[in-house]
C-alpha cells in the first residue's frame, strides 16, 4: 500500500517521535510510504540533528518570539507551499492513502485529497477549542472553529489519541462515531524493554520523571508531595530528566522545601538512551497533564515494566488500569499523590507485579505496530 504521510511540525520531541515509529512500523509492514512536511523539517530522521540547521532556527524563533496573530497568519498561509508539495507527491504516484497530523489551519492535504480522489485520515491529538499552552488569538479563533469542522467532517477517517477526543469531535464538532477510532500514545517494547541498570543515586527506591519543565506537567505538585513525605525514613529519591521554560522555577521550588539531598536534576537526555535511565527506576510518575492529550512517557515506562503513578484524568485511564499497570491518584492534589507513591514505595512485590501487568499491556496493545495496523483496518473497513 502507498501511504503519503502529511504534517506541519518542527519535527522534534513527542510529535517528532510519533511520526517516526508510525512510519517506522508502516515500512516493517511492507508499505511504501513518503513524507511531505515543512522545508528543511526531516521528522523521519530524528528532528533536532537533521536538515539545514539555519531554516530550523528561524522556525524556532517564529515559533517562540512572532506576535499570535501574526504567526496564525503564517499558519494559513504554509496550505500554499505544502499545497504545491502535496500536488507534486500525488502527481508522482497513485497513493492509496494520505495520513495527516492534524495542525490548526492546515487545510492543504484534505483538499488535495479530495481533488486527487485518495481517502484521507486525519490524526488529532488536540483542537482549535481544547486548552493549548499557547495563547491563540480570538480575533481568528471563529475562522480556525470552521476549519476545523470543514477538516473534521471531510476526512474519511479521523484517529484520537483519547476518549476525551472522540466524545468532543461528537459533541462540539457532530462527527460520526463511526469515523473515529481512539488510538492511544504507544512504545517500542524492543527499543524500551526491561533490563538491570545501576541506580545513579545512594537510595534504594527511585521515583523517575522524564519530560520537559513545562507547567503542564505538575513538577511542582510533585515537589510539594515530596516535601509531605519523610524521604528520608522512605530512602527514596527523585530524578527528574528533562528540561524546559519551569527549570529555574523547579530548582528554586526544590531548594526552598529542602528537597536539595533528595532531588537529581538529570538534565535532557536523547531519545534513542532514554530506555537505561529509565530502567533505574523503582515507580515512575506523571505528576499532571490535561483532559484530552495522550503521554507518550506513560507508555514507555511501561513497557521497561515500571509501575506508573498519575492523575486519574481520561487519557491516562485509557492506558492504566488503577491497580494493575499502576495506581492513579486525584487530580491536582499533592497529598493524594503523596499517599499513592508511599504505597508503591513500601510495596515492591506489587511493584513488580504491576510493572509486569504494563509490559503486557503495552505488548498486546499499546505498540506502534498496533497502531499502524489499526490504521489500515481503518482505510479498508470503513472507507475503501
Amino acid at each position: 500500500m502507498n501511504i503519503l504521510y502529511h504534517h506541519r511540525t518542527q519535527g522534534h520531541g513527542v510529535e517528532g517521535v510519533h511520526i517516526r515509529e508510525m512510519l517506522k512500523a508502516w515500512i516493517a509492514q511492507g508499505h511504501d510510504v513518503n513524507i511531505v512536511g515543512p522545508p528543511g523539517i526531516s521528522a523521519e530522521g530524528g528532528g533536532d540533528d537533521q536538515g539545514p540547521s539555519l531554516l530550523k532556527k528561524i522556525y524556532r524563533q517564529i515559533s517562540r518570539f512572532v506576535p499570535e496573530l501574526v504567526f496564525e497568519f503564517l499558519e494559513m498561509a504554509y496550505n500554499l507551499p505544502a499545497g504545491r508539495q502535496l500536488a507534486r507527491s500525488l502527481g508522482e504516484k497513485q497513493y492509496d492513502l494520505l495520513y495527516e497530523r492534524y495542525a490548526i489551519f492546515n487545510w492543504a492535504g484534505i483538499r488535495k485529497a479530495k481533488s486527487r480522489g485518495v481517502p484521507f485520515i486525519l490524526e488529532v491529538n488536540y483542537t482549535a477549542q481544547t486548552p493549548l499552552y499557547r495563547h491563540r488569538s480570538p480575533l481568528l479563533k471563529p475562522l480556525a472553529c470552521r476549519v476545523d469542522r470543514y477538516l473534521f467532517q471531510q476526512a474519511d477517517g479521523i484517529v484520537v489519541v483519547s476518549t476525551y477526543l472522540r466524545d468532543h469531535l461528537k459533541n462540539i464538532y457532530g462527527v460520526s462515531e463511526e469515523k473515529i477510532i481512539i488510538l492511544p500514545n504507544a512504545a517500542d517494547p524492543d527499543i524500551f524493554s526491561p533490563r538491570g541498570e545501576e541506580k545513579p543515586v545512594e537510595y534504594k527506591t527511585v521515583i523517575g520523571f522524564v519530560g520537559g519543565f513545562y507547567p503542564w506537567h505538575g513538577l511542582d505538585l510533585l515537589c510539594k508531595a515530596m516535601a509531605s513525605m519523610d524521604v528520608k525514613k522512605l530512602n527514596v529519591s527523585v530524578v527528574l530528566i528533562g528540561d524546559g521554560p519551569q527549570r529555574a522555577f523547579i530548582n528554586a521550588l526544590v531548594e526552598a522545601l529542602g528537597l536539595n539531598d533528595s532531588v537529581v536534576f538529570m538534565g535532557s537526555v536523547d531519545h534513542k538512551v532514554l530506555p537505561k535511565y529509565i530502567a533505574t527506576f523503582d515507580v515512575a510518575v506523571m505528576p499532571n497533564s490535561n483532559e484530552y492529550g495522550s503521554p507518550m512517557k506513560v507508555f514507555e515506562y511501561m513497557a521497561m515494566g515500571i509501575p506508573v503513578v498519575a492523575p486519574a484524568l481520561g487519557p491516562l485511564m485509557d492506558g492504566i488500569d488503577h491497580g494493575v499497570e499502576g495506581l492513579l491518584f486525584k487530580p491536582n492534589d499533592s497529598q493524594s499523590l503523596a499517599y499513592t507513591l508511599e504505597q508503591l514505595i513500601q510495596d515492591e512485590p506489587r511493584r513488580k507485579v504491576m510493572g509486569q501487568a504494563g509490559r503486557k499491556r503495552v505488548l498486546s496493545r499499546h505498540n506502534w505496530m498496533a497502531n499502524a495496523t489499526a490504521v489500515i483496518q481503518l482505510l479498508k473497513e470503513k472507507i475503501l
